[in-house]
């Protein structure tokens, strides 16, 4: 496994908490699948989103009101 963790969320509720909860997992040694970090421009977003989730331990999926708003949509 490349990642321990995946984290799934809202593009909208990084800065209130998702960024500081990547940087408290890392911080513990937790190789963290993250956008921000395993994205670059240009990639092919389904494609790496599929790599990080078939190369990872688990998935954390932070739900919130902008989550659903987005699973609404999808």
């Amino acid at each position: 496994m490349l990642y321990d963790v995946f984290v799934s969320h809202a593009s909208l509720d990084k800065a209130n908490y998702v960024d500081k909860l990547v940087s408290e997992m890392k911080s513990l040694g937790i190789k963290v699948f993250y956008d921000d970090d395993s994205i670059a421009w240009g990639d092919n977003i389904k494609e790496k989103v599929d790599e990080g989730l078939n190369n990872c331990r688990i998935a954390i999926l932070i739900i919130s009101k902008h989550y659903i708003g987005i699973m609404d949509r999808v």
